[in-house]
């Protein structure tokens, strides 16, 4: 009984301190509305390098949509083919008031994946990089002046010359 009761009061204690929570700031609600271009359902095609340098074309598919009070973008990625699947990946974009920052939180299928670097570079313009030893994997997504996703993935090698090897452009299907 008296299990009980401890467990009833650590319930409603808790419920009680989560139904007081601050709300999200103001400059916390900004950063994360600037986002909101990406918010949606798109479809469409690109290209990209794999290992060994050969160019593959793919269909792909983008399911983005708020959560958590619209306090997190959840994305989730899809691309086939040759009806093969060869991107699934899962990301949640958050933003840290205290640093100002984006992050870009991302798995992939083969239970890769990490916390990256994020920022807005101008309106409707979302970068995310990949720091790694020895080289930076830079994306950048676009709305282009047609409304559509344009993404684009760089690479540089150390101090060395940056080049493409990744692009795709996604046309809104759904709100």
């Amino acid at each position: 009984m008296k299990n009980a009761f401890l467990s009833f009061m650590l319930l409603f204690f808790g419920v009680n301190a989560f139904a007081q929570m601050p709300e999200m700031s103001e400059e916390h609600r900004q950063a994360l509305d600037q986002l909101d271009f990406m918010a949606g359902k798109w479809a469409g095609s690109g290209w990209m390098f794999i290992q060994g340098g050969k160019r593959v074309t793919f269909e792909q598919t983008e399911d983005i949509q708020w959560k958590a009070g619209k306090a997190a973008l959840a994305i989730e990625g899809k691309g086939h083919s040759e009806g093969k699947v060869i991107h699934d990946a899962f990301a949640v974009i958050t933003y840290d008031p205290q640093k100002k920052t984006y992050d870009f939180n991302s798995v992939l299928a083969s239970g890769m994946g990490g916390k990256f670097t994020a920022k807005i570079l101008a309106e409707n313009t979302f970068e995310w990089k990949m720091e790694m030893p020895g080289r930076t994997i830079t994306y950048v997504i676009t709305l282009n002046d047609k409304g559509q996703w344009y993404e684009k993935g760089m690479v540089k090698m150390g101090e060395g010359q940056e080049f493409q090897f990744f692009e795709m452009t996604l046309d809104r299907v759904e709100e």
